[in-house]
């Protein structure tokens, strides 16, 4: 008969199985044979859910589980610049990347590997924003002195809300939609 060697902790146990065989009221020699049993891997670390930028680099996660020299499986960053990799003890560094108009979710799944056991492993998600465009229109002021002129931004890429700037990013409208209107401007440039 055979049976399912459990095992709860963090280290491997070692536990020593006594047989001895015995029929028609006679008893042959013990045997006696260690079984060890490995734990389940695990990983320690806690993973979080992150948003990023397109062309933004991600710094390096480092990884601790179980048992003591369990090493790491990280999948499914592929789409945004995280290939896969196995054997590591980090999430490695990678600059996010999303060459689309609309934000890119992935699901990466951290797998620890020890002894060839049963594993748990632990999955978090990433979001990678495309890097926003736009486009606009202008009416210029109609007269020396005047204030009505006006830009209108349309945007293309991105996803709403927006912070618009017109004097290179001193000073903010924050929390708008598009397309967004800044009127009443004087003649001169605007960055």
């Amino acid at each position: 008969a055979g049976f399912t060697a459990t095992h709860t902790g963090l280290s491997p146990v070692t536990r020593t199985i006594n047989v001895t065989p015995s029929a028609n009221g006679c008893t042959g020699n013990s045997v006696s044979y260690d079984i060890t049993v490995n734990p389940v891997n695990r990983i320690s670390t806690t993973l979080q859910n992150a948003s990023y930028c397109n062309g933004e680099t991600v710094s390096a996660v480092t990884l601790n589980g179980s048992p003591s020299g369990v090493t790491f499986d990280v999948t499914g960053g592929a789409s945004i610049g995280l290939a896969d990799v196995t054997g590591v003890s980090e999430v490695p560094s990678f600059t996010a990347t999303n060459l689309g108009s609309s934000p890119v979710v992935v699901t990466i799944t951290v797998t620890p590997q020890a002894n060839g056991c049963a594993s748990v492993s632990q999955s978090y998600q990433i979001t990678v924003n495309p890097t926003p465009t736009f486009n606009f229109s202008t009416t210029d002021v109609s007269c020396f002195g005047g204030n009505n002129g006006s830009i209108n931004f349309n945007v293309l890429t991105g996803q709403a809300p927006f912070d618009y700037s017109r004097n290179g990013g001193t000073n903010y409208v924050n929390n708008q939609t598009s397309p967004y209107p800044m009127s009443s401007l004087t003649a001169g440039g605007y960055t």
